[in-house]
C-alpha cells in the first residue's frame, strides 16, 4: 500500500540516523519518535501519479522520495528538464529565492510554468528513478511523456554516477 511504502521510505530506505535528505533542496528532516517527518515534508512520486496506469506503480518505493510540500508543489507534474537560468522563474533550495542565486547555483532546482529542474546532486537519481518506471510498468504508464525527456535522463544519469552512501 501507499501508506507502507511511505512508511518503509522514511523509518528505512531514506532514513540515516534519524534523518532524512529531501529530494530538489538537499536540506536534512529529523524524523519524530515514530518516525514521521515534520509537517512540512511530503513523499514525492518521481514519476507523478497522474501518468501511471497501473495502481502498483504509485507504491513502488523506487519512485518515491521525502520532498519539502511547497517544492513537491512547485514541481507539481512537470516533466524534467534542464532550464537555462534566464528563463527560471523560481529557485529552490531552503526556500523560494527571488532572482538568480548569488552562489552555490548547483545546489538550487529551478522551475518554471512547464519545466522542472532538480538541483545537480539529484540529477542522476532522479534520471534512474524515472527509467526504472519506464522500463518495469512498460505499459502502465504514459511512455510519450516519459520519452520525451529520455535524452536528458540519459544524460543526467551519465554527469551523476551512482554515490555509494
Amino acid at each position: 500500500s501507499y501508506a507502507k511504502a511511505r512508511e518503509a521510505m522514511y523509518r528505512e530506505v531514506d532514513n540515516y540516523d534519524g534523518e532524512i535528505t529531501l529530494v530538489y533542496t538537499g536540506e536534512k528532516a529529523t524524523l519524530d519518535g515514530n518516525g514521521q517527518p515534520p509537517g512540512d515534508v511530503n513523499c514525492e512520486h518521481v514519476n507523478p501519479q497522474s501518468y501511471f496506469r497501473v495502481a502498483s506503480g504509485r507504491t513502488d518505493i523506487h519512485n518515491l522520495k521525502p520532498a519539502r510540500v511547497k517544492v513537491n508543489s512547485a514541481r507539481s507534474n512537470k516533466p524534467f528538464a534542464d532550464i537555462p537560468d534566464r528563463e527560471t522563474e523560481s529557485w529552490y533550495k531552503s526556500a523560494r529565492a527571488e532572482g538568480l542565486p548569488r552562489e552555490d547555483i548547483d545546489a538550487y532546482s529551478e522551475s518554471t510554468r512547464k519545466q522542472f529542474e532538480p538541483r545537480e546532486a539529484d540529477k542522476g537519481d532522479i534520471a534512474r528513478a524515472m527509467i526504472y518506471v519506464y522500463v518495469i510498468y512498460d505499459d502502465g504508464i504514459d511512455k510519450a511523456w516519459a520519452e520525451r525527456q529520455m535524452p536528458t535522463l540519459l544524460q543526467w544519469h551519465r554527469q551523476d554516477p551512482i554515490h555509494p552512501q
